[in-house]
């Protein structure tokens, strides 16, 4: 109840604010949401990772670690978007009598959560609403009824699979999808985005290896040790799946889940070796 009424009267001070400053979105992930509402002109200030479409003019404000505090107050906001965990740094602009809303984007139950809260304080609740119950159905018909599940190991790291590189535990949202689709996490942690040792490595033994990443990446390090003892290199099996909101967990999930449908029915019909190993989400 106190988190519907918060909610209700946030809605209710902007609605009373007309939003005439706009809104400021401080998670990338949330700017991809807002723009998948149709409400992108209403942006005025991002974060220095966020993507928006050719046209809107936006003040960059720095990331997660180094927000410009004053450049989001000058912008005077109607509404500002954050992620739950920084309102110690953000008191500044509450004491200013600007909304904040804090939002969680780390599983896959939170980013549909987180959603549908930014559907309701932009005033766009149904649209939200019928965006998150198509997720859900993509996911239901996802799903695989029988057989055996592939294990699956999910990397994240700019400059291929060399080192520096983080692995993708069932602890997160992308971790989240495998099971969803009919797959198995190959990293089992308590962590979300893990370091592996060369043997914690090795002892993953996927079936498949897909690198997530924003820009095209190399696969050549499947050819060097560690990975090239892992059946997946061995199997051509390896994968890197990339485009600018990659690593933005929200919207960008429509066209990935396609993308982990199609390398995992390769996987099932033996023809992974048949796929581009490089797929761009639209």
């Amino acid at each position: 109840m106190k988190r519907f009424c918060r909610i209700s009267a946030l809605v209710f001070l902007i609605c009373a604010q007309g939003m005439a400053g706009g809104i400021v979105s401080l998670l990338p992930s949330v700017t991809d949401m807002v723009v998948d509402l149709g409400s992108a002109n209403r942006l005025v200030g991002i974060t220095r990772y966020g993507v928006v479409p050719a046209g809107i003019s936006v003040t960059r404000l720095g990331g997660m670690y180094d927000l410009n505090v004053e450049a989001v107050l000058r912008l005077k906001p109607g509404l500002v978007l954050a992620y739950h965990g920084v309102e110690t740094r953000l008191k500044p602009v509450e004491d200013a009598g600007i909304p904040v809303e804090y939002l969680k984007i780390n599983t896959l139950n939170e980013v549909l959560s987180s959603y549908q809260r930014v559907g309701q304080v932009l005033g766009k609740a149904e649209l939200a609403k019928k965006r998150v119950a198509e997720l859900k159905a993509m996911l239901e018909s996802a799903k695989k009824k029988k057989g055996p599940k592939p294990s699956v190991l999910l990397v994240t790291s700019p400059g291929g699979l060399a080192s520096p590189r983080t692995y993708v535990s069932a602890n997160s949202f992308y971790g989240n999808l495998l099971p969803e689709i009919g797959a198995k996490n190959a990293v089992q942690s308590k962590v979300a985005y893990p370091a592996l040792s060369r043997e914690g490595l090795l002892a993953t033994a996927p079936d498949i290896i897909i690198l997530l990443s924003e820009k095209k990446e190399a696969l050549t390090d499947c050819r060097k040790v560690p990975f090239s003892f892992l059946k997946a290199c061995r199997n051509n099996a390896a994968f890197n799946v990339y485009g600018a909101r990659m690593m933005h967990p929200g919207p960008m999930v429509f066209q990935l889940l396609p993308i982990l449908k199609r390398i995992l029915k390769a996987y099932a019909e033996h023809s992974t070796a048949s796929l581009p190993k490089h797929i761009k989400l639209r």
